[in-house]
């Protein structure tokens, strides 16, 4: 299979039914966090450049999605905070105070269940780097140095 990266930002129509994968993907406890639910929506309008799909052209459908946050990082492990809640958190606020990127947080990497086992996890992961590199970030990769 040959994916396209597309950024949200690129093709917004392209995420009516991303839904779908999170429910396939996902637990529902996962869906509904106190921190991370009144964020997530957000990423799409205030980080549309850091949201993109593996398209499909042959299927013409989403395989796979890779979420991001541009953040302020220090380059230590006490600055990753405990976990996805933090990041997306200090991503948010380093926005509001006009603070300028140092690493690209990954977020979340979504694989459709009948795609997983293929080797899309690398190409999402590339595609990570490939987000990072245009903003002269590093890449934090699952919030980990």
């Amino acid at each position: 299979m040959a994916f396209t990266v597309i950024r949200y930002s690129e093709r917004p129509a392209l995420w009516e039914d991303t839904a779908d994968i999170s429910h396939e993907v996902w637990p529902e406890y996962n869906q509904h966090g106190d921190v991370l639910g009144p964020y997530w929506g957000r990423l799409f309008d205030e980080f549309a450049d850091y949201q993109f799909a593996l398209f499909d052209g042959e299927s013409q459908e989403v395989t796979a999605e890779g979420h991001t946050a541009p953040c302020d990082w220090d380059g230590t492990t006490e600055g990753l905070g405990d976990g996805i809640d933090a990041m997306i958190v200090a991503a948010f606020e380093a926005r509001a105070a006009d603070r300028p990127p140092t690493a690209l947080c990954a977020l979340a990497a979504e694989v459709r269940p009948r795609f997983q086992g293929g080797g899309i996890a690398d190409r999402i992961l590339d595609a990570m780097s490939e987000t990072a590199a245009p903003t002269g970030s590093r890449t934090s990769g699952s919030c980990t140095p």
